[in-house]
């Protein structure tokens, strides 16, 4: 339940979240039925049935009732880890027992964070320790577990980021990245990742070796490089289902957004 903002409609607010949607996904792992009308409680509602799959084997279901009634937005969804678990009858008898009554008034206003929700807004993180700043998207985490002085670590809904910084120079960045490789190698089965790119560019004025890889259903990136003496490497890993243009691109301009004031 969150306030309705001036000027919105059901109609605009169901748009907006199957957007939402289908810009995480690539079209592979993702599946949208077509947005249906119904009534809830007497009120006109949309029910949106969505579902993803980060294998193509294994599918999970969503179901998510949208309707507007006064100031207020109500969503009733459903989240079903198979989609097999998803019962119409179960799902029937929960929407026939809601009931929406007058809210108090002393409930004010709810903001709904999505109603101004911008995947692009990025924001600075600076590491002290090596003086460099980056420019990372404004809904990853800053993950203080794994986080020390030379290794800034984050995460988000599928993958995690990571920077580190070591002044031992007997590596080159290929050989930097190869050892990473070969220490994932040591759990894995080697011969199952697949190097899909292998390439150089620009960081911050000095070339960067930059390596993408695919190991299963997972995607990584990751460039090394020499900056005033300090051999960096940052590397990023998500589910190929979110592996979108967008994705590909803010991962890119992240890394790229390097910055080094020593």
């Amino acid at each position: 339940m969150t306030s309705k903002k001036e000027g919105d409609t059901l109609k605009k607010w169901v748009d907006r979240e199957v957007k939402r949607f289908t810009e995480r996904y690539v079209p592979e792992y993702q599946k949208v039925e077509s947005p249906k009308e119904l009534t809830i409680d007497g009120n006109p509602a949309i029910e949106v049935r969505t579902g993803n799959t980060y294998d193509q084997t294994n599918w999970d279901a969503s179901d998510s009732n949208h309707l507007i009634k006064g100031d207020y937005k109500y969503e009733i969804a459903f989240q079903f880890d198979k989609k097999d678990d998803l019962s119409e009858t179960f799902l029937q008898s929960i929407l026939n027992s809601v009931q929406i009554t007058k809210p108090s008034s002393s409930l004010g206003t709810i903001k709904d964070s999505y109603d101004d929700y911008d995947r692009s807004k990025m924001r600075s993180v600076k590491n002290k320790n090596y003086g460099y700043t980056l420019q990372v998207p404004e809904e990853w985490k800053a993950d203080t577990r794994k986080s020390t002085k030379d290794f800034q670590a984050f995460t988000y809904m599928t993958g995690a980021f990571f920077v580190v910084g070591t002044d031992i120079k007997d590596l080159t960045p290929q050989e930097t990245i190869q050892k990473f490789k070969d220490g994932i190698g040591t759990k894995v089965k080697a011969s199952d990742i697949k190097e899909t790119e292998n390439r150089t560019e620009t960081i911050n004025g000095v070339t960067a070796v930059w390596v993408v890889w695919e190991y299963k259903d997972v995607v990584t990136t990751t460039i090394s490089f020499i900056k005033n003496g300090t051999t960096y490497m940052i590397s990023d890993s998500h589910s190929k289902a979110t592996n979108t243009a967008f994705m590909k691109k803010q991962i890119s301009d992240t890394m790229k957004s390097f910055q080094s004031s020593n």
